[in-house]
Order: C-alpha cells, then structure tokens, then sequence
C-alpha cells in the first residue's frame, strides 16, 4: 500500500536526521499535531522543528 510506503520513508527519513525528506509528503500549509495541544503550522515550521531537534 502507498500510504504504508509513504510512512515508512517518512520515518527513516525522521531518523537519519533528515527533516525535509521528513515533510517531503506534506502539505504546504499542513498542521502538526503534538498530543500536549501544541502544533506546528506550515511545511517549512514543521520541517525547522524537526532540524532544531537533532
């Protein structure tokens, strides 16, 4: 399945410290929902974030 496919190289992508290729699937103006109520709004935050993260 696509979806399967796309959540797996989304993850790797997370792991090796790879944030673009991270969001690469998203949507320009996607949210990123953290289980406290916080978010990110925007491909280009939600990618930054995950760069400051590593």
């Amino acid at each position: 399945m696509q979806i399967c496919r796309d959540g797996r190289q989304s993850i790797a992508a997370l792991s090796a410290g790879d944030a673009d290729g991270f969001v690469a699937g998203y949507a320009d103006n996607a949210v990123y929902m953290f289980n406290n109520g916080d978010s990110l709004a925007g491909k280009a935050a939600i990618a930054e974030y995950w760069k400051r993260r590593k």
